[in-house]
């Protein structure tokens, strides 16, 4: 939650301490969950304003054939399992590439804030930068805090493209007034 985020922001800055965000990866409700581990490595990461974060269990296979849960009472907890034919090479899986696309959304969100900041310290850029974090800011508000299954409400992976690409578009209209320079 937005409050809940402040709190932590504000405690960390009191205490010179960082926030790290901590909840990607093999949960039981992420493992193969694209939609999960996206938004929680991506968007949601951005709007918590965390300065790091990791993810569950890289890889901790356990029993003699990492493929096989039933050797086990729970899933096996790996992103990645090792690749039998390719000594010390990973294979992927579906939420290890979610995880990818979240950095990518992230990624997008940053460089965008970083732009806008750039651009509001000249003054002839200054008023589209302006307009432009009124926007950013406005397509913040209107993703959800939460994770899929709890509060997410409809939104899809499809979703968090048009995010991306709304974003990608205001990344495009803030350079326009560099190139034409």
């Amino acid at each position: 939650m937005p409050t809940i985020a402040e709190q932590f922001r504000r405690e960390a800055r009191q205490h010179g301490q960082h926030i790290w965000f901590y909840a990607s990866g093999s949960y039981d409700a992420q493992a193969g969950n694209l939609l999960s581990n996206r938004w929680i490595t991506g968007f949601l990461y951005y709007k918590s304003g965390a300065e790091g974060t990791f993810s569950w269990t890289f890889q901790r296979p356990e029993g003699p054939d990492p493929f096989d849960d039933f050797c086990r009472t729970e899933s096996q907890p790996c992103i990645t399992y090792p690749d039998p034919e390719h000594p010390g090479e990973n294979l992927d899986t579906p939420h290890w590439e979610a995880i990818r696309q979240g950095w990518y959304d992230y990624r997008y969100a940053v460089t965008l804030a970083q732009a806008i900041h750039r651009a509001r310290e000249q003054p002839e850029r200054r008023a589209r930068a302006k307009h432009i974090q009124r926007q950013f800011s406005q397509l913040l508000d209107s993703m959800p805090w939460g994770t899929p299954g709890a509060s997410l409400r409809q939104e899809t992976n499809l979703t968090c493209d048009e995010w991306r690409q709304k974003i990608a578009e205001m990344i495009a209209k803030l350079s326009e007034l560099v190139t034409r320079r």
